[in-house]
């Protein structure tokens, strides 16, 4: 038998990682999101993308009554040919852009800060669900009331189905981030949970390396024994030194 180990012989297996969904067994990092809680980041979701949405369309709004507010109405009608549009008794165009530009500086700041909001509450944190819940009851309350006035003030069923719907996507995003404030505390919890597995699937994993090596397997690579010198090369020399004699 040889004193060299053999060269050929494979080291004993190793699983570099557990099954993903045994019991006990930590879950890889690749499954965490869609695995451990999708149920309860699916309000999560659908807030945040309701959110981003109205808020883009409030910014858009809002820099569309801006920039009305800020039009030479009365001199670009005066260039045309074109009579000033009738108003209510008492309101001129003046107010009526007056009151575009009030709207504009609380819709387009509004607008921004429910799009930065939309973009935490995915997260399932509590305290972007409570922002949201704050920005959907101030959104509803206010289309609800201005439907309810295009009614009373016969400003056309046109603008009061348009606040209306507006008001409705309002209180869907509404009941939407109080499931999100209902579930941040359990999403918290399942968070830690899966950061203690994966430190223990981490220390677990250094000492398979460390007993790895201790085997002799891994970073000491095996040298192989030097060849022997072929026998023509032997026969050779010893005829060389006869013939030197």
């Amino acid at each position: 038998m040889s004193q060299y180990p053999n060269p050929y012989q494979q080291p004993p297996p190793q699983q570099p990682y557990p099954p993903q969904g045994g019991p006990g067994q930590p879950m890889g990092y690749g499954s965490y999101p869609q695995q451990m809680y999708p149920d309860l980041l699916a309000p999560a979701r659908q807030a945040s993308i309701l959110m981003l949405v109205l808020g883009a369309f409030g910014l858009l709004c809002g820099l569309c009554m801006g920039l009305v507010g800020m039009m030479p109405v009365e001199k670009m009608l005066a260039e045309q040919g074109k009579p000033i549009p009738q108003m209510p008794p008492g309101v001129t165009i003046h107010d009526v852009q007056r009151m575009a530009t009030y709207y504009a500086v609380v819709a387009v700041p509004l607008g921004i800060f429910q799009i930065i909001t939309g973009i935490f509450i995915r997260r399932g944190r509590a305290g972007a669900a409570v922002v949201g819940i704050v920005l959907a009851s101030l959104n509803m309350l206010f289309f609800a009331i201005n439907a309810i006035g295009a009614i009373i003030y016969h400003q056309g069923i046109a603008s009061a189905f348009i606040s209306a719907l507006i008001g409705a996507a309002y209180g869907w995003m509404l009941a939407l981030c109080i499931k999100v404030r209902r579930n941040a505390p359990h999403v918290g919890q399942l968070q830690a949970s899966y950061q203690a597995q994966y430190w223990q699937h981490m220390q677990q994993m250094q000492a398979n390396q460390a007993a790895y090596n201790a085997a002799g397997y891994g970073q000491s690579a095996y040298t192989a024994p030097a060849a022997p010198p072929p026998q023509g090369s032997t026969g050779q020399t010893a005829a060389a030194i006869a013939t030197a004699e």
